[in-house]
């Protein structure tokens, strides 16, 4: 819950500044600690693509922060996918 809610959670405050329209590549430069979400996106999206594991929600996730894919793009996607 602290995770989804908290305003000290690491992850939210790094999707939060993402929605904000902060680029990847400048948060993570500019971190003093890890954001732990953010690799482990990386390393679950790969997983899933070697084992042809649908999952469009993780998709548009990696789309973000790997691609540089805005996030209303993503959640455009997300909205009107069959």
């Amino acid at each position: 819950m602290a995770t989804c809610y908290g305003g000290w959670s690491r992850n939210r405050e790094f999707g939060q500044r993402i929605g904000e329209g902060r680029s990847v590549a400048e948060l993570i430069a500019n971190r003093k600690s890890v954001v732990e979400g953010y690799k482990t996106t990386e390393a679950f999206a790969s997983l899933c693509a070697e084992r042809k594991i649908d999952a469009p929600i993780l998709r548009e996730m990696h789309a973000i922060l790997v691609e540089g894919r805005k996030p209303a793009h993503a959640l455009a996607a997300l909205m009107t996918r069959d």
